[in-house]
């Protein structure tokens, strides 16, 4: 009997115990029994209100799903569809996840884009560069003839660069999706020399119209 059952059925009894009923063969609790008193009742229904919150967390602590890495089939892959426009990697990371999606895998955990850019940054496509007092993604001569191509992405009057993926930069991911899926991510979000200072969002990357 697991800690869930287990907090159930005490609470059953205690129920049971509260409205003046044997819980284990349903006939009724003498009146003088001390299990009428009202103070017992008190008690009673206070750890009926305990084992409601110990019910809750359990629970929850069973409803709580184990997640697994991503992954994906070279047949799924297959399904990828192409965009003859220009996306940005939050698009591009989307339709992946999409296609990865399936009933029977739910607690898989999603691709991030974030191991798409460090892996183009380790393998020489991506690089940091200035730009005002920020730090942005641009890709280079490597990145560009992959198909990575900068574009300038205005917001409120000002303009940022952007790297977006052409169709043959898709595909570029695709092929190696193995390399991405096994690309580590820092433990913290503002390592120097991958996001810190970056000021890249996705908020700039999902605005972008495909």
């Amino acid at each position: 009997m697991t800690e869930y059952e287990k907090a159930v059925y005490a609470k059953k009894c205690i129920d049971k115990l509260t409205d003046g009923i044997n819980p284990f063969d349903g006939t009724p609790i003498s009146e003088d029994d001390a299990i009428n008193d009202p103070r017992v009742s008190d008690c009673l229904a206070y750890v009926s209100s305990v084992l409601d919150e110990k019910i809750w967390q359990e629970n929850k602590k069973e409803r709580a799903v184990t997640r697994i890495p991503f992954t994906i089939s070279r047949e799924r892959l297959l399904g990828f569809e192409y965009s003859k426009k220009q996306i940005s990697v939050t698009q591009l990371t989307k339709r992946i996840n999409a296609l990865a999606y399936s009933p029977e895998i739910e607690n898989m955990s999603r691709l991030s884009y974030r191991q798409i850019i460090k892996w183009l940054l380790d393998t020489g496509k991506l690089e940091w560069r200035p730009w005002g007092r920020k730090i942005k993604r641009f890709p280079t001569a490597e990145g560009e003839r992959i198909g990575l191509i900068l574009i300038m992405w205005e917001n409120r009057g000002k303009q940022s660069p952007v790297v977006v993926f052409s169709e043959s930069a898709q595909r570029f991911v695709i092929e190696n999706m193995d390399a991405v899926i096994a690309t580590k991510l820092p433990k913290k979000r503002g390592i120097k020399g991958y996001f810190e200072n970056s000021d890249e969002s996705d908020e700039s990357e999902d605005s972008e119209e495909e």
